[in-house]
């Protein structure tokens, strides 16, 4: 017998939340509140992820349906706490089923690939970050769901799938009279666009921008594409002797490194003596944060 995808497909789903389920009549499938993997810091907390959109499909009586298709799931209002929603369907659970679910945040999914570009206007309010999970279900013959759920909600644990990068400094000068105030910090020709195949990574890109990354004295940071990257960073800075200023310098140089995805990296850029060279090292932390 074939499924009945009529069963899969109604109206607007009843929400529920990991910690604040509500009882769901007809068993309607809910989302509860999503994690950020253990070892990560996102961005953002999950008590700040509003939306995302989720993929997925149910396999019954030999046959596989497409269920979702990028619909965009969201929480009634931005407080923590507020039950998410399937705001574009309901779908209800099916007796003796398996369910396959993909979500992700700030991007969408197309033929296993997500594609990205440094900077892309986020589902978060003000905050970007690429984010992707997965989850499975099954039903028993009573259609109660099991697997990566919780009170009936299917419940994702996101990881990141970006380069955390942010810039410290430190005097190299042997004299201690000499220091110096940072004014700007920037690069280039970092990967602009790239794409995550499921299953297998980032593909190679050959997309360089020449619009610079800022990261303002060294107080911001920035998500990348991962990858073997030439970095055209450069580094602002005024000389003080005795805590006068004497001049001021510009520094441009090449950077050259892999970055790896859910890793943060501190550069570390060392200002020399007036007259020395300015040196690069490269710190990585695994899981993003602050």
């Amino acid at each position: 017998k074939k499924l009945v995808i009529a069963m899969l497909a109604v109206a607007a789903v009843t929400a529920c939340a990991k910690d604040e389920a509500i009882s769901i009549d007809r068993q309607a499938i809910g989302f509860g509140n999503p994690f950020v993997e253990n070892s990560v810091r996102a961005d953002y907390s999950s008590k700040l992820i509003n939306s995302f959109k989720v993929y997925g499909t149910v396999t019954g009586n030999g046959n596989t349906v497409a269920l979702y298709n990028g619909a965009i799931v969201t929480r009634g209002d931005a407080t923590y706490g507020s039950p998410f929603t399937c705001t574009t369907q309901t779908e209800y659970w099916v007796p003796s089923c398996t369910y396959a679910f993909q979500a992700v945040v700030d991007g969408a999914i197309a033929d296993g690939k997500i594609a990205y570009t440094v900077g892309q206007d986020s589902d978060v309010d003000g905050i970007s970050d690429l984010l992707y999970a997965t989850a499975t279900a099954t039903t028993d013959a009573t259609a109660t769901p099991s697997g990566d759920i919780a009170n009936d909600c299917v419940v994702f644990t996101f990881e990141h799938l970006l380069s955390k990068v942010g810039f410290s400094f430190e005097n190299g000068s042997a004299n201690t009279d000499y220091s110096y105030t940072i004014t700007s910090v920037s690069f280039t020709e970092y990967d602009l666009t790239g794409v995550y195949t499921i299953g297998t990574g980032w593909d190679s890109t050959v997309t360089k921008s020449d619009t610079a990354l800022n990261f303002g004295t060294g107080n911001v940071t920035h998500q990348i594409i991962p990858g073997e990257q030439t970095l055209k960073v450069t580094v602002a800075y005024d000389i003080l002797y005795k805590s006068n200023p004497i001049s001021a310098t510009s520094v441009k140089k090449d950077l050259t490194y892999e970055f790896e995805q859910n890793t943060n990296y501190n550069i570390k850029v060392t200002i020399p003596a007036p007259g020395g060279e300015i040196k690069f090292s490269v710190a990585a932390t695994d899981g993003i944060g602050a």
